[in-house]
């Protein structure tokens, strides 16, 4: 049986619906986003992409110099 991920907190689901808007994101393009609502520091957003990733509702790849993060939920 397959584990499902763990629940979001709040700013996850946020930084979620910007992801799942978009398809391809980089924690840039999540930041700036995110201005209007939430005015956050590039290494918070950077911190909870990681979070996301290791509990499975993103996956990322390299590009240049950016992580890419893209939904596996």
């Amino acid at each position: 049986m397959a584990k499902l991920p763990r629940a979001l907190t709040p700013l996850e689901s946020l930084i979620m619906d910007v992801v799942w808007d978009q398809g391809e994101v980089t924690v840039r393009y999540v930041q700036d986003a995110l201005k209007p609502q939430r005015e956050l520091a590039y290494t918070s957003v950077l911190t909870m992409m990681q979070v996301l990733e290791r509990k499975g509702f993103v996956g990322s790849r390299r590009v240049g110099r950016a992580n890419v993060y893209e939904a596996k939920v």
